[in-house]
């Protein structure tokens, strides 16, 4: 079952159920150009923070940022009359921003969502035999038409920015009832 989450979460470039997401970035973007979030959808923004130019952490308040929930991703942008501050040129990955992000509930994910993990579960327990030689894995077509309506393509600032890069860092925390697990992203868009 995880593993179709993660899968469904993979090809739809959303968080399934809520969980805590730290993106880290070389830079801001410039001036007062807004910052994707990967992973819709966006429930909120906990920190924005960087190290300065002279190597310490700054927390940005609450009313150095606006946040976007609506677009898909989500986005934060500077707040009215701000722009986003300096980094420290020579450290690595100096922009830190911590959220929340995915549906509250299982019950909440859309049905084809839910649908395509079948799929992919009742796909799961068909190939269980140990040994499986001369076959070629293809994709399910059915798990493809059920999430491409779900997909977030990302525009603007994080594929532009990430994109060149091909190096995001991007760690994902999951809520759940039996505590916390980390998982590192090496590539965005891969």
């Amino acid at each position: 079952i995880p593993s179709a989450r993660m899968t469904c979460e993979s090809m739809t470039g959303r968080a399934l159920l809520t969980q805590t997401i730290t993106l880290r970035a070389d830079r801001f973007p410039a001036g007062r150009a807004p910052m994707e979030l990967p992973r819709a959808p966006l429930a909120a923004v906990g920190t924005v923070s960087y190290i300065d130019s002279d190597g310490n952490t700054v927390i940005l308040g609450e009313d150095d940022f606006q946040v976007d929930t609506l677009s898909e991703p989500g986005r934060i942008a500077p707040a009215r009359g701000c722009e986003w501050p300096s980094v420290d040129g020579y450290s690595m990955l100096p922009v830190f921003v911590q959220y929340t992000a995915g549906w509250p509930s299982a019950a909440a994910v859309p049905q084809p969502i839910r649908e395509a993990m079948l799929q992919l579960i009742a796909r799961g327990f068909e190939t269980l035999s140990p040994i499986i030689t001369g076959t070629i894995v293809n994709e399910t077509p059915i798990v493809r038409q059920l999430l491409d309506p779900y997909r977030v393509i990302p525009i603007g600032y994080v594929r532009k920015h990430y994109r060149i890069r091909n190096t995001v860092h991007e760690t994902v925390t999951p809520i759940t009832p039996t505590g916390e697990t980390a998982l590192t992203w090496r590539e965005l868009f891969p």
